[in-house]
């Protein structure tokens, strides 16, 4: 049975296995990590003890163990007595705050030196294991902080033995990850948006070819590290989050370089009841499901063609190649890798459409003395025999700005454009033009390759 006593401050340690964090080495460790995760709420308990004091009808649970008094329930409450009565020290404290501890009184020095405490021995840990997952419900950020998604999961992990291998591969992560800061890694091991972490790795461990997601987590950092690297710091600044890994019209594994098998689609999670649809209600009662609409200048819009583009055919292999790779690009980040790649493409589909065409009398890539023809003459010999000479006017009327855009050399997108981006030093693109313009020329690409 458990036993209550006042306990004084100093005579407290802190649990520097706390949930709330990864393993800390030391208090000061262990002090900074938690007002580093929970600033408002640690700030606000100082708050609320420099003002009123200690209540003391909330005792510390504590673990008496190895001739130590370990504290369970209330590290924060003891962390920032610790700091008032200066027994942690080295702590990044505002001046405000320094000024109001050397203005407490002896009074209340005497009140608060020592806490009351319900002590339970070695033996009833598992006890006080329930007793600590209970507690945390109250919301005021001044009372008992809840945990959160990463401290229930270390709990359920390490306490339950539960299997959590969102919470191994970030922990893994924040210790081997080359991307995020030092105080990114800090926050991060005890706030972040883990759910939405789970929710990715569910739909990328198939596609990356694994049997589950425990040995797709096992495997980092030996596999896939420049992927999960990408997604877990989007995850970690919000950039990455459930709408856009839910989205059932556009794979979000594609721009961090995860292929979907040939067999499937975009939407191969549409059996996935969580995914996110855009619901309407005709008149008649029915429900139907529509997806969400992408401007055209928006990046996304790139991708979503992007996406549903299968080349097929003979000599494609390298078409299939570039389209990985493009794929794999920020087109707000790579706008002129990203014009490089394409204009590959266009060049390596018209060779093949050429090859595909030549006994029928398609067009030849090569000119009377043998050498190559120019990309934009040959683009355009493609797109009259598409539309047999340009009989066939849905043809012409699908491929009009294509050419329109690819063959005028004062167009952002046209050849002699993709060819500036290489030789002239002078001459850019920006994200946004490519959005805008790639709708016009991707269904000459896309023709070339069926």
């Amino acid at each position: 049975m458990p036993k209550m006593q006042n306990l004084s401050v100093d005579s407290l340690h802190l649990d520097l296995t706390n949930y709330r964090t990864i393993p800390q080495k030391d208090e000061i460790d262990a002090i900074n990590a938690l007002i580093t995760i929970d600033s408002d709420w640690f700030w606000a308990l100082m708050n609320s003890l420099l003002e009123d004091g200690y209540n003391p009808t909330e005792n510390i649970i504590v673990l008496h163990s190895d001739g130590k008094y370990v504290v369970r329930e209330g590290n924060r409450r003891i962390a920032i007595l610790k700091i008032i009565f200066g027994y942690a020290k080295d702590i990044d404290i505002d001046d405000s705050y320094i000024q109001r501890i050397g203005a407490i009184n002896d009074d209340w020095k005497h009140d608060n030196k020592q806490v009351p405490c319900t002590i339970y021995e070695q033996t009833e840990s598992k006890m006080v294991d329930k007793i600590v997952a209970r507690i945390h419900a109250k919301g005021e950020k001044a009372g008992r902080r809840p945990w959160n998604a990463v401290a229930r999961a270390r709990y359920d992990r390490d306490e339950n033995g539960k299997s959590e291998p969102g919470l191994d591969l970030l922990e893994k992560y924040l210790e081997k990850g080359k991307n995020l800061t030092p105080r990114q890694a800090e926050c991060w091991s005890g706030e972040y948006p883990l759910t939405v972490l789970d929710e990715a790795i569910r739909k990328i461990w198939k596609p990356l070819g694994y049997d589950s997601p425990i040995k797709f987590c096992q495997d980092y950092p030996k596999k896939n590290k420049r992927i999960n690297d990408k997604i877990l710091y989007d995850i970690g600044i919000q950039n990455l989050r459930f709408k856009e890994i839910r989205n059932k019209d556009e794979f979000f594994g594609i721009k961090y370089g995860v292929q979907l098998p040939v067999t499937q689609t975009s939407s191969t999670d549409s059996t996935d009841n969580s995914t996110d649809t855009t619901s309407q209600t005709d008149s008649g009662g029915t429900t139907s499901s529509k997806s969400n609409a992408v401007a055209s200048n928006d990046p996304k819009s790139v991708y979503k063609k992007l996406i549903s583009f299968k080349p097929k055919g003979n000599g494609r292999e390298k078409v299939v190649t570039l389209l990985n790779e493009i794929n794999r690009l920020k087109l707000n980040k790579h706008p002129h890798s990203f014009c490089f790649l394409l204009r590959s493409m266009f060049e390596i589909s018209a060779k093949a459409y050429c090859a595909d065409h030549k006994s029928s009398g398609g067009p030849s890539y090569l000119k009377k003395d043998g050498t190559n023809k120019s990309l934009a003459v040959i683009l355009k010999e493609i797109q009259k025999h598409i539309t047999r000479n340009n009989t066939d006017k849905e043809k012409v009327k699908e491929l009009h700005g294509a050419i329109t855009e690819l063959a005028k050399p004062d167009r952002l997108l046209s050849v002699t454009s993709m060819n500036q981006l290489v030789h002239n030093p002078s001459f850019s693109i920006q994200a946004n033009d490519i959005s805008t313009l790639f709708g016009n020329i991707f269904p000459l690409l896309e023709e070339m390759n069926k």
